[in-house]
C-alpha cells in the first residue's frame, strides 16, 4: 500500500483541486497571471536609468571591505561582457558554460549573456570541486558543447583538464575576466539587446540532458509568484515600464559572501 504525506503548495493563494480518475491529484491556480515585461534584461536596464547609483550587488572580500557594484555599472559591464560574447562567436548551439559560486563575476556573466541573447549554463560546483571521476561535469559539457567557459579561480582546473574540449575557450579567475571586460572597454560595446526567445539552460542533475528556460518562462515565473503586498496595481498595458508601484517589486539590493 502506497503511503503519502501532506505537502505545501507554493506559487498561488487561490486553486481548484482536481481529482482523476488515475488517481493524481491535480491543483490549478486561478489568479490572473500579472503583467510581466517581454525580458529580464528590461527592468535591469530601467533601473540603472532611474537608479544609476544605486547598489545592486556587493561582496566581502579578504581584507574585510566590501567590493560594490551600481546598477548602472554593471550593466556597463553587462553590456561589454554581451559584445565579448558575440565576438568570440557563442550562439545559441555554442554557449556559455559557468564553473562559479555566487560571486559578482557569475552574475555579470549571466546578465551580459541574457543581454546578447547567449544561452549560459551555470553548473554545479560540486560535479567539479567534489566528483572524483567528473562524469556529471563530462555528461552536462558535452551535451551542451560551450564555445565558452569560466571558472572563478584555479580550483576547477583539474575538472577543466579532464572534461574539456580543446576547441572551447577558457576563462580562469577574476584577472582573466577582467582583461576581457577591458579589451571590450578600450573600443567600446555595441551590443544592442536581443530579444531572443532562448535566454539559459539549466543542467539537470540527471543524464537525460540540459533543462531550456526561456525569457518569457523566467519572466512569468516570476510575475506568478505570491504576492507581498494588494497594494501595487498592475499596468494598464503591457507596453508599461517597471515603475516602483507596477506588479513588480522595487530591485532591492542583494549581497553575496
Amino acid at each position: 500500500m502506497s503511503r503519502y504525506r501532506d505537502a505545501q503548495i507554493g506559487g498561488c493563494v487561490e486553486a481548484v483541486v482536481e481529482q482523476r480518475v488515475d488517481g493524481s491529484t491535480l491543483v490549478r491556480s486561478t489568479e490572473a497571471l500579472r503583467w510581466f515585461p517581454p525580458r529580464m534584461t528590461d527592468c535591469f536596464e530601467q533601473w540603472a536609468q532611474s537608479s544609476p547609483e544605486r547598489m545592486l550587488v556587493a561582496r566581502r572580500e579578504g581584507g574585510g571591505e566590501w567590493r560594490r557594484v551600481t546598477f548602472a555599472q554593471m550593466l556597463a559591464r553587462a553590456q561589454a561582457v554581451g559584445q565579448a560574447l558575440l565576438d568570440l562567436g557563442l550562439s545559441a548551439e555554442r554557449p556559455l558554460a559557468i564553473l562559479s559560486g555566487n560571486d559578482i563575476e557569475h552574475l555579470t556573466l549571466a546578465l551580459g549573456a541574457l543581454w546578447a541573447g547567449v544561452p549560459y549554463v551555470p553548473v554545479s560546483t560540486a560535479y567539479s570541486r567534489v566528483s572524483q571521476d567528473f562524469g556529471k561535469l563530462r555528461h552536462i559539457l558535452g551535451a551542451v558543447a560551450p564555445r565558452l567557459l569560466f571558472a572563478s579561480d584555479a580550483s576547477y582546473v583539474k575538472a577543466i583538464d579532464a572534461t574539456v574540449p580543446g576547441d572551447v575557450t577558457r576563462l580562469i579567475g577574476p584577472h582573466e575576466f577582467e582583461r576581457l571586460l577591458g579589451a571590450i572597454g578600450a573600443r567600446q560595446s555595441r551590443v544592442p539587446r536581443r530579444s531572443t526567445t532562448k535566454a539559459s539552460t539549466a543542467p539537470g542533475t540527471r543524464r537525460s540532458g540540459s533543462i531550456p528556460r526561456t525569457r518569457n518562462a523566467a519572466c512569468s515565473s516570476t510575475a506568478a509568484q505570491p504576492k507581498t503586498s494588494s497594494s501595487r496595481p498592475a499596468p494598464s498595458s503591457a507596453s508599461a515600464r517597471c515603475a516602483p508601484r507596477s506588479c513588480w517589486p522595487a530591485p532591492p539590493a542583494c549581497r553575496t559572501r
